[in-house]
């Protein structure tokens, strides 16, 4: 949705919003970042920040001392621009669900190119382990705001 607004002010409001999600179940157990959503917005203003609020869903290692590991990459796949701490998938002796993740991040990309960020996930230290993300069809979602600059 647009919010309409005459110059000087609308700075602060939300001028679209775009939302993508995915409830595929995905297991790794490599170092590798695996694409889990993708959502790509184009800013109508260099001053334009985006808003991102990313959530992962239904996290779980079946291994016992299994990590797993999300970010959130923005366009190239280069730029990591946030990331939870590895979580310990389990520390016991069988496996076990860990939980969500959700990151939020104001990210201010000075550009009117089409902007595109990732969820991704790894599992960066294993005993041969594996993480699991969308465990029993949970939906994992990114959310991209245009706010006003």
């Amino acid at each position: 949705f647009n919010v309409a607004g005459t110059a000087g002010t609308n700075i602060g409001k939300v001028l679209q919003v775009v939302q993508a999600s995915d409830s595929t179940e995905t297991d790794t157990s490599s170092a590798t970042f695996t694409d889990i959503v993708t959502a790509s917005i184009t800013p109508s203003s260099t001053s334009s920040k985006i808003l991102f609020v990313a959530h992962a869903s239904s996290l779980y290692s079946s291994t016992p001392g299994a990590f797993g590991k999300v970010q959130i990459v923005h366009s190239s796949g280069t730029t990591t621009v946030a990331s939870t701490a590895p979580y310990l998938g389990t520390s016991g002796a069988s496996a076990v669900g860990v939980g969500s993740a959700s990151i939020s991040y104001l990210d201010s990309p000075s550009s009117t190119s089409a902007e595109t960020y990732k969820i991704q996930f790894n599992c960066p230290y294993t005993p041969s382990g594996v993480v699991r993300i969308n465990g029993g069809s949970a939906m994992s979602t990114i959310t991209l705001m245009e706010i006003a600059g």
